[in-house]
């Protein structure tokens, strides 16, 4: 009876470390992009530093003369940052959906249809605009579904101050919010 009672307890101490050590998140596979739906996230550093993270969705706004494609982020729920990337055109045709791919992110030159886009962030609780003088990039790695998922990183400077920042491992997933 004493072996049997070992035995028993042996093969469920073997069973339970098999099922604890085969489990895997997606954190342990360094997967960043699956964040969930309408979620932004990224690391600051510089004049603002940590982790930041939050909502996210995307607005298409096509008026006569002047039509943006944005992508939008913040953590209104703490009103710690908001974050917009967006081109334009300046005719009355719509801005295209945008296509995979790499584009540069910059203060605001050739971003006209879609070849590139503006960035601001902003630092709400101090009132900080990191707009000026932008590097970087933004990579679109799914864009079906009225859904965009990629990943970003830039640096910027300060407007109307010497501040700076650098954004890295940046990642999103939005869809088109409902108006």
């Amino acid at each position: 009876m004493k072996n049997f009672n070992f035995n028993l307890l042996y093969t469920a101490l073997l069973i339970f470390s098999f099922l604890l050590f085969s489990c895997n998140k997606d954190d342990d596979t360094g997967n960043r992009n699956n964040i969930g739906v309408n979620k932004i996230a990224m690391d600051v550093s510089g004049s603002q530093t940590g982790h930041m993270s939050g909502n996210a969705f995307i607005e298409i706004h096509n008026s006569q003369g002047y039509n943006t494609f944005e992508i939008e982020g913040g953590n209104a729920s703490e009103a710690t940052f908001k974050i917009n990337f967006y081109t334009y055109n300046g005719s009355s045709k719509p801005v295209p959906w945008p296509e995979k791919g790499t584009y540069p992110l910059d203060s605001g030159a050739d971003i006209i249809n879609g070849k590139g886009y503006k960035v601001d962030f902003e630092y709400i609780p101090e009132w900080r605009d990191y707009s000026k003088n932008v590097t970087g990039s933004l990579t679109i790695t799914d864009n079906s579904n009225n859904q965009l998922k990629g990943t970003f990183e830039f640096s910027a400077d300060e407007n109307g101050d010497n501040g700076s920042i650098t954004v890295t491992n940046g990642t999103f997933h939005a869809e088109i919010k409902e108006e």
